[in-house]
């Protein structure tokens, strides 16, 4: 994936940067982090919540690019391959994920993808 090398590409040169550069870059990188995992925590919560979101849920799971970030994020577990449910990490309501490893699962049994 041409992105996921671009992201490596960007973090080894992350360490040529002197301390307070790379300061200032992590500090950035923690910032938009933070604020991407909110806002896909809140798509995720809100697809899950519905028979139609789920559905559609279960299509864009299908996308490599975005089971990778959901996963990366902790907002879905995604089975072996081949498997057909996914577990969505569901925080309460539109608030952030809890930290709490203990939170509330739902399981998605996904449909057929269409022939």
């Amino acid at each position: 994936m041409a992105l996921a090398r671009s992201v490596d590409e960007a973090v080894r040169k992350l360490a040529t940067l002197d301390e307070p550069a790379l300061s200032l870059a992590l500090a950035l990188q923690e910032a938009v982090e933070a604020l991407h995992h909110e806002a896909l925590q809140r798509i995720v919560s809100r697809l899950a919540s519905d028979q139609r979101g789920q559905v559609l849920l279960a299509e864009l799971l299908r996308d490599p690019a975005v089971s990778t970030v959901l996963v990366l994020q902790g907002l879905v577990q995604v089975g072996e391959p081949g498997a057909r449910d996914v577990e969505i990490v569901e925080g309460a309501g539109s608030q952030a994920l809890p930290a709490d490893p203990s939170a509330a699962v739902i399981t998605i049994d996904l449909p057929e993808p269409p022939r």
